[in-house]
């Protein structure tokens, strides 16, 4: 079952999803990352005010070096995260 707050993207072209994600708030994203498993990186999104359209564009080295992330938990953000907005993967294959 979707998150309530996520119903609203099943059926919604890709690109749509993108724009609403864009428009989470901080407080949105920290859900977010409850949600998925990156419950200790909640303190880190808090402190920098990661905003939606921040964290559609968030890369392997700003997870890194500025959110305190190992790189194996980076790597699995963003493919959680491409999921999300309906991005493909194969890079990481």
């Amino acid at each position: 079952m979707l998150p309530e707050n996520m119903r609203e993207f099943v059926n919604v072209p890709i690109s749509s999803s993108e724009t609403i994600v864009k428009q989470w708030t901080t407080k949105d994203v920290i859900a977010w990352l409850s949600r998925n498993g990156f419950h200790s990186y909640v303190a880190s999104f808090h402190d920098n005010d990661v905003i939606g359209v921040v964290f559609c564009t968030l890369t392997m080295k700003q997870l890194c070096d500025n959110l305190n992330m190992s790189e194996l938990h980076a790597q699995s953000f963003i493919c959680c995260r491409n999921q999300l907005l309906g991005k493909s993967n194969e890079s990481w294959a």
